[in-house]
């Protein structure tokens, strides 16, 4: 059985068994790699650019949706930066894996949504953006100028109405839990026009926000996003509808996320990659239930871990 190459995506020595793992070492000659394997970026935010003088992609490829038709739009951040507060359980090969299989899982999902006509992933990484076009995602390469979620989110969101989409959804990398009735549940609410759909977090956040038709209200992704979004339609005078469903309420942001995705099986590639990690620093609760026992994690000096159950703040 062939297995990933050292350095691709360090510790791990697993099967091909992905398009993720189809992506080679060959693949990623024109994306300026250092050691272990950790793309290149120049500051916070700014794009990752080829080396060996190979040409720049373009911000946007060149595409077209049917009118009236609604895209989805998943931002991700520059791997080096992603999911930070993970740094106690996971090393940054343990991140950068755990990103690429969760991008892997909702590109897959929003695919699998006739309703949706097109998906593409903005980011200032050029490896994100190598496998996003690999998964047969549109590839938008956020600017560098302004930087920030909410700019990146604008600038995408642009490109797609200016392809023809009429309604846009963006969903976040990390919602492992998220599944097609989700979606489906989310475009359904969107008929009228105008439609502001939000899900909310567990913390206050916004973990899918579907807009018709797209840049009705300015991005407001960050803390209390909830708030902040329905906020901007309540000053336009527009209705927004808050839409909670359970399996997005949760996103991967601290270390006792990672046990509520272990504790729900799904089957996708965010929840097999975390449960093959090795035993440390993940610790089996104990408990007398035969069902497969919830894993909580070990608190770091910074974080205490949480009891079953409960959620913290952001």
């Amino acid at each position: 059985m062939e297995t990933v190459e050292k350095g691709l995506y360090p510790p791990f020595d697993r099967p091909f068994d992905s398009a993720q793992d189809r992506l080679r070492a060959s693949d990623l000659d024109d994306l300026s790699m250092p050691a272990h394997g950790e793309p290149v970026e120049p500051a916070h935010g700014e794009p990752v650019e080829p080396a060996h003088g190979e040409p720049v992609e373009p911000r946007t490829a060149h595409h077209s949706v049917p009118a009236d038709s609604i895209a989805a739009l998943v931002p991700v951040k520059a791997l080096r930066h992603s999911k930070s507060r993970l740094r106690p359980v996971l090393s940054d090969g343990q991140r950068h894996a755990l990103v690429m299989a969760m991008l892997e899982d909702v590109v897959g999902l929003l695919s699998d949504v006739p309703a949706v006509a097109t998906t593409a992933v903005v980011s200032p990484d050029a490896e994100v953006l190598a496998f996003a076009r690999q998964l047969g995602a549109q590839a938008i390469r956020e600017p560098s100028q302004p930087r920030g979620l909410n700019a990146a989110l604008t600038f995408a969101s642009d490109a797609l109405s200016g392809q023809g989409a009429s309604g846009l959804l963006v969903l976040p990398v990390d919602v492992p839990l998220a599944t097609r009735a989700d979606v489906e549940a989310i475009l359904n609410h969107i008929n009228a026009n105008p439609s502001i759909v939000l899900c909310p977090s567990r913390s206050g956040g916004t973990n899918a926000l579907a807009l018709r038709p797209a840049g009705l209200i300015p991005f407001r992704f960050g803390h209390r996003s909830s708030a902040a979004h329905q906020r901007e339609a309540r000053v336009r005078g527009l209705l927004l509808e808050v839409l909670p469903l359970p399996s997005l309420a949760l996103d991967i942001d601290r270390p006792n996320d990672l046990a509520a995705v272990l504790a729900q099986p799904n089957g996708t590639k965010s929840q097999q990659l975390l449960a093959s990690l090795p035993p440390h620093p993940l610790v089996l609760s104990p408990s007398k239930d035969p069902s497969p026992h919830p894993l909580i994690l070990s608190p770091s000096k910074d974080e205490r871990t949480s009891a079953p159950g409960s959620t913290s703040s952001p």
